[in-house]
């Protein structure tokens, strides 16, 4: 849904599960995710840069959130912070596999000199 609305009408959406009675049972890895989809729902490209002391974790969801850091710097204009990402997670992410065309856009973006 994110992809698909506008940030004032994701805010219904964050509020109501912020607010929500099953709020108070969410872990802080969940509260997490919730404040990384804000983020990205609110195109705030600083907090979209969220993985300092992330964990291991399944591969689909943790290239999620390393593109999300990868697009937040390079919102900001940080080129070498989003290839700082990159050259860090790289290898979890793909070990020795080929970048997808996603990943190898973000990654030409970040290389670019200005």
């Amino acid at each position: 849904m994110v992809p698909y609305l506008r940030p004032q009408e994701l805010e219904t959406v964050w509020n109501k599960l912020e607010s929500g009675s099953c709020a108070r049972f969410l872990s802080l890895a969940e509260k997490n995710w919730i404040a990384l989809f804000k983020a990205v729902g609110r195109r705030d490209a600083g907090a979209m840069v969220l993985l300092e002391n992330v964990q291991r974790m399944d591969p689909a969801p943790f290239r999620f959130l390393v593109a999300s850091g990868m697009v937040g710097s390079l919102m900001q204009g940080d080129r070498e912070g989003s290839l700082r990402l990159w050259n860090a997670y790289r290898s979890h992410l793909f070990e020795t596999r080929q970048p997808d065309l996603f990943f190898r856009l973000l990654t030409a973006e970040s290389m670019i000199l200005h």
